[in-house]
């Protein structure tokens, strides 16, 4: 059995986060996370916790109904038990407007605070139909 020396057993894992980092997306937009690859010295892929706001979650969900700049760190853990974390900032951005927000022929209204898709359907013609 190869035994390692104490400087590679004390080398950090590497990660790098994949995509944007700060992401930007607007409010009411969905987000999609790209992750991170983590290998450790020898080169072998490591598995990673992520968490959102200091909180481990099992799948990256962010909630872009409103302004906020969320932190996604990514936590992981080699044989050695050496350690290594990567950031990425969401940044979800106040200034969408209405008309930003018209994509793929969706239509937006707002109702609150919230922006949602209007689907149009044989029974409703106009937005006055809609009853909330």
């Amino acid at each position: 059995m190869e035994s390692k020396s104490i400087s590679t057993v004390r080398k950090r894992p590497s990660i790098n986060v994949q995509g944007s980092n700060a992401a930007t997306i607007n409010v009411g937009d969905a987000y999609s996370d790209l992750g991170a690859i983590v290998h450790d010295n020898q080169g072998h892929d490591l598995s990673y916790r992520a968490f959102i706001n200091g909180v481990l979650f099992g799948n990256i969900l962010i909630d872009t109904s409103q302004a906020a700049t969320d932190t996604i760190d990514y936590d992981a853990t080699d044989t050695w038990g050496n350690t290594s974390t990567g950031t990425r900032a969401v940044i979800i951005d106040p200034s969408a407007t209405p008309q930003q927000l018209k994509r793929k022929s969706v239509r937006y209204c707002l109702i609150g605070a919230l922006y949602l898709p209007i689907v149009r359907s044989p029974e409703l013609k106009y937005l006055e139909d809609i009853r909330v």
